[in-house]
């Protein structure tokens, strides 16, 4: 009988400034007797809910229970920066051609899941910062301008709208004339992802029971798989994993991701007098990834993301924040000229899984027991939708899809990768500087 143990828990603290500004609302109960199900799902986040949903749709008569180690949302799917594209997170070197149609499938599959999120957040009357502005994708050097016409030639190749910028042009629309080109796609949703996944757990179907503070520690496998958490037994006809890089935790080498962490900061308020000018919100992705992502909040708050690391024990250390937050106060005095008195007001750390050649990692673990893993939200939502149908064999041209994304290159064993992805994330840093 197959035994998967975690090797870590999350230690997630109260500094996510999504969190402080959202003010969650809307208690979960904690697991504290011992039940049986047809399907538990272990985590909360976004792969976890769309995989609990979908489940839900496919068995309306079985009984789901999801499991979160922590608070809904104080995890990495209420940490990120809340951009929610439609297009492919990393555009591939080769434009897409000869293959059109799987970057139009890839594309329809994330505005179906925007177009679901929409619905639900009216539906629902949910308050998360829903805006439908789009993105800015910017350079400041050279070597970033060349990464933005890799951009355009792919947008070019699937036929979608974009418009280009230059500093005149920058200046008009952020307040900051430092990036020397850029192009604006309009499909990108801007949102507070902890108001939208707090809400997403609080109205799940009826069929599903959610539950938070509930680590799971140690799975037994069999034809009705065992869970053990710290104050009750859970007995499961089938169980998904959907952990994102803590899945990495109870299958090990297996789901073949790079735990990496990465760091964010909101600001104070900006008096309204001192505010650079530009949009009233807006935001910003970089050309190269080791870059600056940045928001401007419709409460004239900044927010900034950068700097990787190694997550070896999943954890950002304080050491490592602070040289993140000095990085992040930096990219806002360059762009803005300390013509603002820029002042953090919370910074924090959250954890994103990589892979070598593929979008994540998604099969069966051990007989019963399946599990979906990869980053971004409109991802981590697709995997997990796609994983529920993989679990009932559904089938369908989506989860063919995923599948055909989700095997990824094999990784050295440790010591090495940490040694290997910290020198690569620094490298790529040192290179990637102008754009942080």
């Amino acid at each position: 009988m197959a035994v998967l143990k975690t090797s870590e828990l999350p230690r997630d603290d109260n500094d996510c400034g999504w969190w402080q500004l959202h003010q969650p609302s809307g208690e979960f109960s904690t697991l504290t007797e011992d039940l049986n199900c047809d399907y538990a799902v272990i985590g909360a986040g976004w792969t976890g809910l769309a995989a609990a949903r979908r489940l839900a749709e496919f068995k309306p008569d079985a009984r789901i229970i999801v499991l979160e180690s922590g608070q809904i949302g104080n995890g990495s799917a209420g940490r990120n920066s809340g951009f929610y594209y439609d297009l492919p997170f990393l555009f591939p070197a080769d434009e897409f051609k000869g293959r059109e149609e799987d970057g139009r499938q890839e594309i329809r599959l994330y505005r179906s899941i925007i177009g679901e999120l929409r619905d639900f957040v009216s539906n629902h009357n949910v308050n998360c910062d829903w805006s439908e502005i789009g993105q800015y994708h910017a350079a400041v050097s050279v070597e970033g301008a060349n990464e933005l016409k890799l951009i355009e030639a792919c947008l070019d190749n699937l036929g979608e709208d974009y418009r280009t910028l230059g500093p005149v042009d920058f200046k008009k629309a952020l307040g900051t004339d430092y990036y020397r080109s850029g192009i604006h796609t309009p499909g990108t949703v801007q949102i507070n992802p902890l108001a939208l996944i707090r809400a997403l757990a609080n109205n799940m179907p009826d069929n599903v029971t959610v539950y938070e503070n509930s680590p799971v520690k140690r799975i037994e496998g069999g034809s009705r798989p065992r869970l053990e958490l710290n104050s009750g037994i859970l007995i499961a006809g089938e169980i998904l994993l959907t952990t994102n890089t803590f899945v990495r935790s109870f299958i090990g080498a297996r789901s073949r991701l790079v735990p990496l962490i990465t760091f964010a900061s909101i600001t104070k308020p900006v008096d309204s007098g001192l505010v650079p000018g530009g949009e009233s919100q807006w935001g910003v992705v970089p050309s190269g990834l080791f870059g600056s992502s940045m928001r401007r909040l419709s409460n004239n708050r900044y927010l900034v993301r950068s700097t990787y690391a190694y997550g070896a024990d999943y954890w950002g250390s304080k050491r490592l924040k602070a040289r993140a937050m000095e990085r992040q106060m930096l990219s806002l005095r360059r762009r803005f000229l300390d013509a603002v008195n820029f002042q953090f007001d919370w910074s924090w750390s959250g954890l994103v899984s990589f892979f070598r050649g593929a979008n994540g990692w998604l099969g069966e673990v051990e007989p019963n027991v399946y599990a979906a893993v990869s980053s971004g939200m409109p991802l981590c939502t697709l995997f997990g939708q796609q994983l529920a149908a993989f679990v009932v064999d559904a089938g369908g041209d989506a989860l063919d899809f995923v599948l055909r994304r989700s095997h990824p290159a094999g990784l050295p064993p440790e010591p090495i990768l940490r040694y290997t992805v910290r020198a690569m994330t620094s490298l790529r840093q040192n290179q990637e500087w102008m754009e942080i």
